[in-house]
């Protein structure tokens, strides 16, 4: 009877230590910070600009790339990188000059590239805004553009990133790559319940797009999902262009993976404004 009491208690404790494990482990299983390599910053366009501000997790660093020709830009695309990625990888892949009339502001989340501090829900959020505030006093001519013609574009976690951006900024158009439905969504795809129920990053994509949806006029949605994703299922992004289909435009794209940008760019050379010289 003894033993049964102390198994039972034993076990007690393994699970209540290996839910605080999960608890507060859980940002490092879900960001993967790394910094820039040197190398890849000597290979940057001269025009681009470093943004350096402060949060609570201490010097940020975002950095915009202007027009071509370095006048205002007519468009600003803000871009947010999937996880494990940096803001300035999106330059191995995007075609700045295909848009030569607008402005690009890659975001780093803290802990990433050359950004302090701990990637977290809530500490992304104020780093995405105080990038935007920071571009606007190094530049303050953006500023009507930023409060008119701000385009926003992410992949994978980076798309949940520039939804939730999207909802607190007014915003012409999103454009999502690789979107999952729910964090919730992921995690119970990978753990079993109650695991679950200890995710603390609960970025809802639906809900994001819901909130999108009552905003008057609400942006321009366009989602692209590879078909042979092997890290967010295609089927979550099906099942955002199906329950949003007044507000989504899906494609799907056969043979293409999770890392998809290049097979994307032709279809995103069409939604891309500032191409106008």
């Amino acid at each position: 009877m003894y033993f049964a009491k102390f198994l039972v208690g034993t076990g007690a404790v393994l699970v209540v230590m290996f839910s605080v494990a999960v608890w507060l482990w859980q940002g490092a299983l879900l960001y993967h910070p790394r910094p820039y390599d040197p190398a890849m910053l000597t290979m940057l366009p001269p025009r681009l600009v470093e943004l350096a501000y402060r949060t609570e997790q201490g010097k940020q660093v975002a950095f915009y790339l202007p027009p071509h020709d370095g006048k205002t830009p007519k468009v600003l695309w803000v871009l947010f990188a999937g996880n494990g990625s940096l803001g300035l990888e999106w330059l191995r892949h995007l075609r700045p000059s295909a848009a030569p009339r607008a402005g690009w502001l890659f975001v780093d989340y803290p802990g990433y590239g050359h950004c302090s501090g701990r990637s977290s829900r809530g500490a992304i959020r104020t780093s995405s805004d105080d990038a935007l505030i920071a571009l606007q006093q190094y530049l303050p001519s953006l500023r009507p553009i930023v409060e008119g013609s701000l385009y926003v574009m992410g992949h994978s976690l980076g798309a949940a990133v520039a939804l939730e951006f999207a909802t607190r900024h007014v915003t012409q158009h999103v454009v999502l790559l690789a979107p999952f439905t729910s964090m919730y969504d992921i995690a119970a795809s990978v753990v079993v319940w109650p695991l679950t129920l200890l995710l603390r990053e609960r970025y809802d994509n639906r809900q994001a797009l819901a909130l999108l949806a009552q905003h008057h006029p609400s942006p321009l949605i366009t989602l692209l999902h590879g078909a042979d994703d092997e890290v967010v299922p295609v089927t979550m992004g099906r099942v955002l262009g199906q329950e949003f289909p007044t507000l989504v435009t899906y494609h799907e794209l056969p043979g293409v993976d999770h890392n998809l940008l290049s097979a994307a760019l032709p279809l995103l050379a069409k939604v891309l404004p500032g191409r106008e010289e």
